[in-house]
């Protein structure tokens, strides 16, 4: 779910890139997105976490909101630099598969994808319909159970040190 760090560290990300690069030949010439995922350093930092040890394989953004904000929905073989609150670069994920679903429709099955603590789809629900609520009031729109949600799995590529 996007979020702006304060700053985005320009230098690091391209030597995070090159690193990237270094390590998967493969991706030379490909291009990237940025994103900061969690509101709070202490999320953020636990999240990255989770990705990097592979805790946390997916995310589910508001189509609305990367819509709103002139982003895509991702596509499979999508690259995102995973950025620290502080504007550094902290993961590369590449996204592997994508669904979009009515909120109503996930199920545990999909919430499996996320981190440990919000798997369970009792939980998932406490903590995205506030945040859903949230980002669609910001629009002058209602939030409901057939709100399009994006579900979307990853692969954790590389890590910084």
């Amino acid at each position: 779910m996007p979020v702006t760090p304060a700053h985005i560290d320009h230098a690091a990300v391209a030597a995070f890139w090159k690193s990237c690069t270094t390590t998967h030949p493969e991706l030379a010439g490909k291009t990237y997105a940025l994103r900061c995922i969690g509101t709070t350093p202490e999320m953020n930092a636990a999240i990255l976490d989770n990705i990097a040890h592979g805790r946390k394989v997916g995310t589910f953004p508001l189509p609305l909101q990367l819509e709103k904000l002139g982003e895509k929905l991702p596509q499979p073989g999508d690259l995102t630099i995973q950025l620290k609150l502080d504007g550094t670069p902290k993961l590369l994920v590449q996204t592997t598969h994508v669904e979009t679903l009515p909120f109503g429709a996930i199920t545990g099955e999909h919430t499996a994808i996320d981190g440990p603590t919000v798997r369970p789809i009792d939980v998932w629900r406490k903590v995205h319909i506030p945040y859903y609520t949230h980002i669609m009031a910001e629009y002058g729109l209602t939030f409901s159970d057939d709100v399009p949600i994006c579900i979307e799995r990853f692969s954790c590529l590389h890590v910084a040190p």
